[in-house]
């Protein structure tokens, strides 16, 4: 009796998940992303100019429903790691739109809105302390080109970001 109590309980729970992503064909325009990128950022900081060695390792997860993007900057003197990020893609069917949720090694995370458009990505997001943030990311089988800016109004734009990529291995 208590093995079919723990198999309903384990049915009910899997069954009571959101279905609200898993439309492959959408996620399928991202196709052109997957693999291992290397190239140079750079950042305007607080501290001024930062340039940064980065690479991206992208691939589908769960049968090509999610996009699972893993970042890592480097300092390209000392090969020593700044920046690591993990983030995922999905489409989420009910609302028809793109969602992309981002983590950083040092505790941060957000929920973005995301837009695609003929191989290009945008994602942007409120900052807790005022404005919006927004990355623009072109991309084909082979190279990669992202920007950052930031409004504190959504009228002025400030651009603190910029990074060109090479595709390294499918």
């Amino acid at each position: 009796m208590k093995k079919l109590i723990l198999i309903i309980s384990i049915l009910v729970g899997l069954t009571s998940f959101k279905t609200t992503f898993g439309q492959d064909s959408n996620m399928a325009v991202f196709k052109d992303m997957v693999g291992k990128w290397k190239g140079n950022a750079v950042s305007q900081t607080p501290e001024g100019k930062m340039e940064i060695s980065q690479s991206e390792d992208i691939n589908y997860e769960l049968d090509g429903k999610i996009l699972v993007i893993r970042g890592t900057g480097r300092v390209p003197q000392s090969d020593s790691v700044i920046f690591r990020a993990f983030g995922v893609i999905h489409f989420d069917a009910p609302s028809k739109e793109y969602k992309f949720s981002a983590y950083t090694m040092d505790g941060n995370y957000v929920l973005a809105d995301a837009t695609y458009e003929a191989n290009v990505l945008t994602w942007s997001f409120d900052v807790p302390n005022g404005g919006r943030v927004e990355y623009t990311l072109k991309f084909d089988d082979k190279t990669w080109v992202e920007d950052g800016k930031y409004s504190p109004d959504g009228q002025q734009w400030y651009p603190f970001f910029h990074m060109e990529l090479e595709k390294v291995k499918q």
